[in-house]
């Protein structure tokens, strides 16, 4: 399990500012900056992950779908495999180590119904558990994962637009 710190053993989320609905926009371009600083190119509904060694790459099906699909590298061919289908508007994917087990997870934010943020890791038997991070505090319209605070865990960085916020997830995996 994915630890985030809290009082609540599993999560703990920072509000890092609050945003009138017609400021969502500063948002996008706040998680928009961060990732072309951190060289992850322009929002997107794909993103590759590394476990075990092989490529992995994530992405949101149909498009603002219900589905998470992974297409897992194996002798050339990138079988798809269906990891989660219960979700409504899911719309931001992003891979990181959360746990510091030199693989990486899948954080997964979804804006409709009883939206939120969860992470996904792929255990050995090839099955995918899930972890909340959050469970109807974000209507998640994007996500990226960074290491804001230099001490080498990625933390989840959210912003939201039916929910009007951005939310920093500190990874305090490990402490």
């Amino acid at each position: 399990m994915v630890r985030f710190a809290n009082d609540d053993p599993t999560i703990h989320a920072y509000n890092t500012f609050a945003l009138a609905q017609n400021n969502f926009n500063v948002a996008c371009i706040f998680i928009a900056l961060l990732r072309d600083a951190l060289g992850e190119g322009a929002p997107g509904e794909i993103k590759m992950g590394r476990i075990g060694g092989k490529r992995y790459l994530a992405t949101v099906e149909p498009w603002h779908g219900n589905s998470i699909v992974i297409y897992e590298e194996h002798s050339g061919m990138w079988p798809r495999r269906v990891i989660e289908d219960g979700l409504a508007g899911a719309h931001a994917i992003g891979w990181g180590d959360f746990d510091g087990d030199g693989n990486d997870e899948l954080a997964v934010g979804w804006r409709e119904k009883n939206f939120g943020v969860a992470v996904y890791k792929r255990m050995s038997d090839g099955s995918w558990t899930k972890s909340m991070v959050d469970d109807g505090g974000m209507a998640a319209e994007d996500l990226t994962v960074a290491d804001l605070n230099g001490d080498g865990r990625p933390e989840i960085i959210a912003v939201g637009r039916k929910t009007a916020n951005v939310k920093i997830y500190w990874n305090e995996a490990g402490k």
